[in-house]
Parts: structure tokens; C-alpha cells; sequence
């Protein structure tokens, strides 16, 4: 949804391990 994208664009400056995190949780929602 748009919160996630959101969430996603916020920790994408640190994009390493939270990123893949968000992502993964992302992709199971």
C-alpha cells in the first residue's frame, strides 16, 4: 500500500539490512 512505499522511501537512505527487512515484510503483506 501507499504507508509501505512510504515506509520503504523513508528507509531507503539507509538501505542495507532494515531495507531488506521492509522488504521482505512488503512482499508477504
Amino acid at each position: 500500500g501507499i504507508i509501505f512505499f512510504i515506509l520503504i522511501n523513508l528507509l531507503s537512505i539507509d538501505y542495507g539490512r532494515v531495507g531488506v527487512f521492509i522488504k521482505k515484510i512488503v512482499v508477504t503483506l
